[in-house]
């Protein structure tokens, strides 16, 4: 029968009637079976207490579904019964605290399935004491989502443990899903606490994702870096690593009771999840977990019949620092409790690792028969055979190593002869000094699969005991030359000058000084020598009259003949005052500054002044500002080598970013040149360190980023 009609015929009042329009209820069937799932018509809007009274009235008078005065409860297995309660303890939980201890008090604290269908019929829920309406109409709500629920659970042995997971993960995690989207391993289950549990902070889960060895092939972020992203001090992400790692074994023991864990093979001796396991059970639960998370995961599932042979603390957190003593473990290695009695894990990898960082020249074998006592700690047979297979599991696992065919295991040489030991044999079976350029190149023979630093190189041969350097000009040989050959002499021409006049006890006349320092230089002359000496920075070096030259540290009574002595200023010697007007001079004739090849009458030597001045760090910020404003006022010469061809690689850099639209990747073996260009002159460019061209041409590579 159609509402409609009942309302025509005046058997429902209008009130009635439009609440079930309200409610999509067009007939009596409809009514009915609403009805019969919901036991009340509240839900409408304008639905008051008459109304909702009229309407129930008519479906226990006319249509036949009289209210029973208590409710029997359904025939349920424990296990069903447990959900139910379960299920009632969440619905309580999410009511007003009022309603709960309503609801307590009533039924004598015994909140359960049973006493809530037969102690609480829906028609005495008003009369509880205390009550209002707002907690009558949650209880009734609780009712009836009991009754729909007790309804909809299906006496099914798989369905129930779903149920029961989904329920843990919403009390536990307040994590909702379907029955049928509940998680059937433990993998997919911390997988779902991980990414939508309300247990972590925005925070807490960034940490976790950047400082846990938890998905695989996820970089690792160092702790300094998670700090300003979390905006927090690196000491405080550190206590908090350490906070988070215990609450996060703490709810995965809260999931391992579930049984989520399944086709895992647990009357084995041993458990190392290498890739082929750690594939399978990623596939199982779709996750994407390192093999290290994975190995905890079981450590902790299996901890009453495994036990891991290291700190799983140490895998599971990126370390910073290894421990050089012992060997570090990639993995977590699970032992059973009567496999381990016999076993020592730890002191087997340790002595794996010490072989493997002893210094040796040949090559070191061992047969696998010999490594099972550093397992087993004796020479017996107990546990003989899984231990040399957990020996090959290990060597390939954490060490990359494997036996061959007939069990022997080879560790390689690990020796290695250092650079400078190469430079003293070079120089050594040369037998005559050297330039860097030719060092070089015995080294790349020598070396062919090693990269050769020029840099690198020179700071060797400076800080080698055994080598000198010779003059300026990059030469080298070696200390004990200057004992077996009688024309071999380190340093420059003024420390040859000075070790001279210190063992004798009157200044030397020039030609003496000349003719000693031709001994060891003979392509020098008497010109560039007295030019060298009297153009001496240092200062320890005089020039006396009649030509006599000694040392400022030394006091002389006379010349060697008895002549007395009067200090000469050399009039070669200029102020820095006197240089600086010349390189003015010079940039403001030629526009330009000086160039080591310049053409120019003293431009060479105003170009080493130049250089000088500005390597200098006694100098005054005074000089160095005013060094500055020549520099900045003028470009530098093109013929200057060097100058042409960094403009050279900032000209290919322009042009390559033009082409491409980006920056070089150092990760491109054809980019990596361009690449340090790049980084080397924006260095430059910062410090106002780069000539006028330069700077314009870097300034226009950075408008076409």
């Amino acid at each position: 029968m159609e509402m409609k009609h009942l309302y025509e015929t005046r058997e429902i009042s209008v009130r009635a009637y439009n609440t079930c329009k309200t409610l999509g209820i067009k007939n009596t069937h409809d009514l009915a079976l609403y009805f019969q799932q919901n036991r009340h018509f509240r839900s409408a809007i304008n639905c008051g207490t008459k109304t909702n009274q009229e309407l129930i009235d008519f479906c226990n008078d006319k249509l036949g579904y009289p209210l029973a005065t208590s409710m029997q409860p359904a025939d349920l297995s424990d296990e069903q019964l447990d959900l139910v309660n379960c299920f009632i303890e969440l619905k309580c939980e999410s009511m007003s605290v009022r309603s709960q201890n309503s609801l307590i008090k009533f039924l004598n604290g015994k909140v359960d399935y049973p006493h809530l269908l037969k102690s609480l019929p829906k028609s005495e829920i008003q009369s509880i004491p205390g009550i209002g309406k707002h907690s009558a109409r949650e209880i009734e709500l609780l009712l009836q989502s009991v009754i729909r629920y007790t309804d909809g659970l299906k006496d099914d042995g798989d369905f129930l443990h779903r149920e029961r997971i989904k329920l843990f993960m919403l009390r536990s995690h307040n994590i909702s899903m379907n029955t049928e989207q509940a998680p059937e391993s433990l993998l997919s289950a911390v997988n779902l606490v991980l990414s939508e549990s309300m247990r972590f902070s925005a925070k807490e889960r960034k940490i976790l994702l950047s400082t846990f060895n938890i998905y695989d092939n996820f970089p690792s972020v160092a702790m300094a870096t998670v700090a300003k992203q979390v905006k927090l001090s690196s000491e405080r992400v550190r206590q908090l690593r350490i906070q988070l790692f215990t609450k996060l074994q703490i709810i995965i023991e809260e999931l391992s009771p579930l049984n989520l864990l399944s086709n895992l093979n647990r009357d084995t001796d041993w458990i190392y999840v290498d890739s082929d396991m750690q594939s399978a059970m990623n596939s199982k639960s779709a996750t994407k977990f390192s093999k290290q998370f994975i190995a905890w995961i079981l450590s902790i599932e299996l901890r009453n019949r495994f036990s891991p042979v290291c700190d799983p603390k140490e895998v599971i957190l990126h370390q910073k620092v290894q421990n050089r003593t012992r060997h570090n473990w990639k993995n977590i290695l699970l032992l059973s409790d009567t496999f381990q009695r016999g076993l020592m894990a730890n002191d087997f990898a340790d002595f794996v690792f010490e072989i493997q960082n002893q210094k040796r020249k040949t090559p070191l074998i061992i047969r696998l028969k010999e490594l099972i006592p550093k397992i087993t700690g004796s020479t017996s047979n107990l546990h003989k055979a899984p231990a040399a297979q957990l020996i090959r599991k290990l060597l390939w696992e954490e060490f990359n190593m494997e036996p061959d065919e007939n069990d022997v295991l080879t560790f390689e040489p690990t020796a290695y002869r250092p650079v400078r030991e190469y430079l003293y044999d070079i120089l050594d079976k040369a037998n005559r000094p050297l330039k860097l350029e030719e060092i070089i190149n015995f080294l790349n023979a020598e070396l062919p699969n090693k990269r050769i630093k020029p840099g690198s190189i020179r700071s060797a041969l400076l800080h080698h005991p055994e080598v000198v350097s010779i003059g300026r000009k990059s030469m080298y040989g070696l200390k004990k030359w200057e004992s077996e050959k009688s024309d071999f002499k380190g340093g420059t021409i003024g420390e040859i000058v000075i070790d001279y006049l210190s063992a004798i006890d009157y200044p030397a006349h020039i030609d003496a000084v000349v003719e000693e320092v031709l001994k060891f230089r003979p392509e020098s002359n008497f010109k560039s020598i007295e030019t060298i000496l009297r153009v001496d920075q240092s200062g320890d070096i005089v020039f006396y009259n009649k030509g006599l030259v000694g040392l400022k540290s030394k006091t002389y009574l006379c010349g060697p003949n008895g002549e007395l002595l009067t200090e000469k200023i050399s009039a070669r010697i200029k102020s820095w005052s006197q240089r600086y007007e010349e390189l003015t001079a010079f940039c403001q004739k030629a526009e330009r500054l000086p160039s080591s090849t310049g053409k120019t009458s003293g431009e060479p030597a105003l170009h080493r002044w130049f250089k000088r001045q500005q390597n200098r760090s006694d100098l005054s910020q005074k000089k160095k500002e005013l060094l500055t404003k020549i520099q900045s006022s003028f470009d530098v010469h093109e013929s200057d080598a060097r100058i042409a061809k960094r403009l050279r690689n900032l000209e290919s850099l322009k042009l390559f970013v033009w082409q491409n639209g980006r920056l070089p990747d150092s990760r491109h073996d054809t980019e990596k040149k361009l690449y340090s260009v790049y980084y080397r002159e924006k260095r430059n460019f910062e410090a106002n360190k780069l000539y006028q061209k330069m700077k314009e041409c870097f300034e226009e590579i950075l408008s076409l980023i």
